[in-house]
């Protein structure tokens, strides 16, 4: 096992002679970052042509984000260093710039544990409605997001 700050170092000699790499899986790890675009610009140098890459991150344009702002649930762990800047299309934008195709998009869930009465109607709407479980998907305004993309 190798531990390494892909944010500020590089990788261990061991790990870099065993690429390129044919999958990167970011989970829950992307909004940690101080500077996410510049990782993915990182990894991205050692990802083989055709690899697959796995996000599953914070979606800063999810609608309780909107409707909470501050408040959001987002931001209650002080390690989200970028909680706002990840979104759908900030996400797509750099992906494409840095030479991935995005296979898979989506936002779904809705992260919000408050006993706050409107957060708590949101949460019923989550669990009870399926239009409204499409309407965050379709619009992309689920507070997670999960991306899967292909390197050209």
């Amino acid at each position: 096992a190798w531990v390494c700050d892909v944010e500020k170092e590089e990788l261990p000699a061991e790990i870099a002679a065993r690429g390129p790499f044919g999958a990167l899986v970011l989970a829950a790890v992307l909004e940690h970052f101080r500077e996410p675009f510049d990782v993915l610009g990182r990894l991205t140098r050692i990802a083989a042509p055709g690899a697959v890459l796995v996000i599953i991150t914070t979606n800063r344009d999810s609608l309780s984000h909107i409707l909470f702002g501050d408040q959001w649930e987002g931001h209650f762990d002080w390690t989200h260093k970028s909680v706002e800047r990840i979104g759908a299309p900030a996400l797509r934008a750099e992906l494409s710039a840095l030479g991935w195709r995005i296979a898979r998009m989506d936002t779904k869930h809705l992260w919000d544990v408050s006993a706050d009465p409107t957060r708590a109607t949101l949460r019923e709407w989550w669990a009870s409605d399926a239009r409204f479980r499409r309407l965050l998907v379709e619009r992309d305004l689920g507070d997670l997001l999960t991306c899967v993309a292909v390197r050209s």
